[in-house]
C-alpha cells in the first residue's frame, strides 16, 4: 500500500477517464475541484483509511448531509478509477428529523 499519494498526474488521468465515461462538463468540474479539496486536506500525505475518515468527519463539521454525501462521491470515484476501494467511504446518513404534531400526542376527551 505504499506509495499511495495523490499527483497532479493522477488529477489529469481522472479527468480523461471522467471524459471517456461521457460525463458532463459540470460534473467533471465538480469531481475535480472535490478531489482538488481532498487532495489540499491530504497536504502530501500518503492516502490511509484512517485520513480518509478524518477528511469525511472535517466534511460532516463543515458541510450539510447532502453536500458531504456528493464530495464523498467524488472522492470514491476516484478511488474507484485508481482500483483503492479499501479507501471507499460510506455516505453520511441523514438525520431524521421528528415532528411534534397531533399525530404523537394522544387525545384527550
Amino acid at each position: 500500500m505504499k506509495g499511495r499519494i495523490l499527483t497532479a498526474k493522477i488529477l489529469v488521468r481522472f479527468k480523461k477517464y471522467l471524459l471517456l465515461k461521457e460525463r458532463s462538463a459540470a460534473t467533471v468540474e465538480k469531481y475535480l475541484r472535490d478531489v482538488r479539496a481532498f487532495i489540499a486536506f491530504a497536504n502530501g500525505a500518503e492516502i490511509t483509511k484512517e485520513l480518509v475518515i478524518g477528511y469525511k468527519k472535517h466534511l460532516q463539521e463543515n458541510y450539510a448531509v447532502r453536500s458531504v454525501n456528493s464530495m464523498l462521491a467524488s472522492i470514491n470515484s476516484l478511488f474507484a478509477f485508481l482500483g483503492w476501494l479499501e479507501f471507499n467511504c460510506i455516505p453520511t446518513k441523514k438525520r431524521k428529523k421528528f415532528s411534534f404534531g397531533i399525530a404523537y400526542f394522544p387525545r384527550v376527551w
